[in-house]
């Protein structure tokens, strides 16, 4: 903080920090609240903020700063008058989203709860044709904020878009129309890929389900999942029952249940009679 002119006396302002969109302690971290104290012929003072670093795709977060009259060292008021400013923390992460060719997906663009009345869009010269935005909101579980849903490749996908890439525009505005600000994206369309495990739809032998990808013994069970669980792929077959849950290994493995453990959850009914085996607070 800088005064226009030194004094011949000393002098103490009182100042304080909040959130404004910026969220203490996830995005920034200080003294919330203080005095500078000036010495007599003293113009310049300090007070360091954290900024926190994160990853996540975010439009803009502001601290505000106020400042709250000045006082002499009687603790007198000099100068009444209080004064606000706007910290702004530059989102540097890099805007970039992928897509995938063949299947619908949704990605979320993180605002605060501040802007719930206000209106996002994409500008309709850089809105590619495939895809599709929607300004469904959902506050998050663990931190005060909405999402701004982004959709793309629904339906009858075009397997020429594959490896295609390009840049569209988020756009903030007002209510009354005003832009407030805005955020160029980068997207990148790969292979389909329904289950996320990073194998594209046409090399996934089990494309509907992340815990396995190939099939080398052709017994209809991933080996991926087989190793993870048994050291090898033998061990597992289309009849087995390894825990003798009344589940085969097979079972168990579309399900996501441990083969070695009947009742995978812990909630002390086992995994072919429970309806919720993955969740020991449901049976």
């Amino acid at each position: 903080m800088t005064m226009s002119q030194a004094l011949d006396y000393p002098v103490s302002v009182y100042y304080s920090l909040g959130s404004s969109l910026a969220l203490y302690p996830a995005d920034w971290t200080g003294a919330y609240s203080g005095n500078l104290e000036f010495a007599i012929g003293e113009t310049s003072k300090e007070t360091q903020i954290n900024i926190i670093g994160d990853t996540r795709l975010e439009i803009f977060e502001y601290i505000r700063l106020g400042l709250y009259g000045v006082t002499n060292e009687g603790n007198e008021l000099v100068l009444a008058s209080s004064s606000y400013a706007e910290i702004e923390i530059i989102n540097d992460d890099p805007a970039e989203l992928t897509f995938h060719v063949g299947q619908q997906n949704k990605v979320a663009l993180m605002l605060s709860n501040d802007w719930i009345n206000e209106i996002i869009s994409v500008t309709p010269e850089s809105k590619p044709s495939w895809l599709r935005t929607g300004v469904e909101m959902e506050e998050l579980p663990a931190i005060p904020g909405f999402y701004f849903y982004v959709n793309g490749l629904s339906a009858n996908p075009d397997e020429s878009l594959i490896d295609e890439t390009g840049e569209f525009t988020v756009q903030l505005h007002s209510i009354s129309g005003e832009l407030l600000t805005e955020m160029p994206i980068t997207y990148t369309l790969v292979e389909g890929d329904r289950d996320l495990d990073g194998v594209p739809n046409p090399e996934d032998i089990f494309p509907d389900n992340p815990r396995g990808a190939t099939d080398d013994d052709a017994d209809g069970i991933g080996d991926e999942w087989e190793n993870e669980y048994f050291g090898n792929t033998t061990t597992a077959t289309e009849s087995s029952n390894s825990d003798t849950d009344g589940l085969l290994d097979i079972e168990e493995f579309d399900l996501g249940t441990n083969p070695n453990n009947e009742d995978t959850d812990n909630d002390e009914v086992n995994d072919d009679v429970d309806l919720y085996p993955l969740d020991q607070n449901n049976w």
